[in-house]
Parts: structure tokens; sequence; C-alpha cells
């Protein structure tokens, strides 16, 4: 592996990095799933990845066909994949000497946006078409500290920012004042359904980390629950409810109802942490450790 390359990985990967600097091993599953009253079923698991290397990072696209995930295949670089769920076929979007990674489709568009891990060590942000080897555009020059990211709309961001306390920046693709809204946070970063609000982990306490919205109109931020005690990964279905996971066991929080996370069963997968729900809320995908 390149020198710069073992550089960057040890740093984005930060709270994921295994033994020696390298990236774990992970698959990706699929599930359908379905709310019954206080109850989330899930079925007809699919591994949509299986081998020894790095598969991680799952984001459904708007139609729910497809999943965008990050993979590194030859121990060099990532680029970025799309499993198509009906057919269960792989195209292979990006090829580039660079690594990409954190694929999400721009709202409204039919682009993809990435964190990418430049020649220079720069984590920026880069646009591509959702097509295979499609022309990358440079979305915001001045951040080059990247790790993960949320899109408000198709032109507002919310940046995890490296380095440690991880800080998030809120702003704009072309002119725009970047506001600072948090520090210490989790790599986790959602949009809350139903409304205009933006949700992250709080980690300032090392003992106990908690979910927070921010209202994107009056700027108030409040506290939604505390997490699973040293878990912040979590995941916003459209229907208004938070999913987690610890130890290979699935949880639940439906704010305004629960009062502690629900323990709903094992997935039978091992240990898995990354979470994504489809817009329809009825699939979820999840990454777990080989």
């Amino acid at each position: 592996m390149k020198p710069f390359l073992l550089l960057i990985i040890g740093i984005f990967f930060l709270p994921e990095i295994g033994l020696y600097g390298q990236a774990p091993g992970t698959d990706i599953y699929v599930f359908d799933i379905e709310l019954m009253g206080n109850r989330l079923n899930y079925r007809n698991m699919v591994q949509v990845t299986d081998r020894d290397g790095y598969d991680n990072q799952p984001s459904f696209t708007p139609s729910n066909e497809s999943l965008l995930f990050s993979s590194i295949r030859d121990s060099i670089q990532s680029d970025i994949y799309q499993y198509h769920l009906s057919s269960q076929k792989l195209t292979q979007l990006t090829a580039t000497p660079e690594s990409e990674y954190s694929p999400m489709v721009i709202p409204g568009t039919k682009k993809f946006s990435v964190v990418r891990v430049e020649a220079d060590s720069s984590q920026r942000l880069w646009r591509f078409p959702l097509k295979p080897n499609g022309r990358p555009l440079l979305l915001l020059p001045k951040q080059k500290k990247v790790g993960y990211y949320e899109w408000i709309n198709n032109k507002e961001i919310g940046l995890f920012l490296l380095p440690d306390p991880f800080t998030l920046l809120f702003t704009r693709v072309g002119f725009s004042r970047p506001a600072i809204k948090a520090r210490h946070i989790g790599r986790s970063l959602h949009m809350a359904p139903n409304e205009y609000a933006f949700t992250y982990v709080d980690k300032k306490d090392k003992d106990h980390w908690y979910i927070k919205k921010i209202g994107l109109i009056s700027g108030n931020t409040t506290t939604i629950t505390e997490t699973i005690p040293g878990v912040e990964d979590f995941c916003w279905s459209p229907q208004g409810y938070m999913v987690m996971g610890k130890e290979g066991k699935l949880y639940i929080f439906i704010p305004g109802s629960d009062t502690e996370w629900r323990f709903m069963g094992d997935l039978e997968i091992g240990d898995f942490y990354r979470i994504a729900i489809s817009s329809d809320g009825k699939k979820m995908a999840v990454v777990a450790y080989r």
C-alpha cells in the first residue's frame, strides 16, 4: 500500500480502524423490515458481500432499488459500487487512483457524493454522476479534512471534520460562511424525518453519549435520548423511529413513546455497527465484522 494511503486510512477510519492500521474485514447485509405497533420485524436476510476485504458505508438510492457502498478490493484504495437489490447485480461506479468513501445520492439529483482521499492527503467532498466511470467534480475546495457528512438539501451539508475533537460544521456548496455547530461528535449524522432538523451524537461525556437534534430554523439544540452505552452508530426510519445495534442485537427507540432502547432481536450475523434504512422504510442495511 502506498505510504500516504496507509496514513490516511489510519486517520479517516480512526473510530473503526483495525490492528496495524488496516481497515477491518466487513460485510454488508440487507433485511426487509416492518414496524408493527411498537415491534420492528425483520426477515429475508440477503448477504450483499461475502469476502475477506472491506465492504462498508452502505446507503440506499432514493428509488430504493439499489445500494451504494465503498469497497477495498485490491488492498490499495477504495472504490464505490452499486448493488441492485432485485437482480443482485454489482456495478463498479468508480475506478480511480484515489480512494472514495461514504457514497450518498445528492438529494433531488442523479449524482452521488463521496469523501475522496487525495494524493496530497486531503479528504474532500466530490461529486460523481450515478453511472460507471463518470467525471468527478470537487464540491467544497476549502474543506480538506472531511471525515463524514450528511446532506441537509442539495446545497447545504453537515460535515464531520477531523482532527479530534471532531467538529460538526454546516456549510453550503458555492459561496458560504461555514458555521461550527458542535464539537466532540460521533460519525453518525442524519436528518431527522418529518421535521427540518439535523441529528448527531454528542460524545463530550466519555461515559454517556447523547443523540442531539439541531432545529435548522430555530437553531436550538435539544437532547433526544442517550445512546446505547459505547455505541455511536444510529439511523432514522422515515416512520420516525431510530435503530442501533450492539453485540449483534438490534434495538429500537421511538421518540415520544419510548424512554429507553428496546431489544428487538439478534440478527445472527455477528457484531454489526453501521446501519442504513431505505427512504420507504422497508429495507435495512447493516455492516457486520467478519
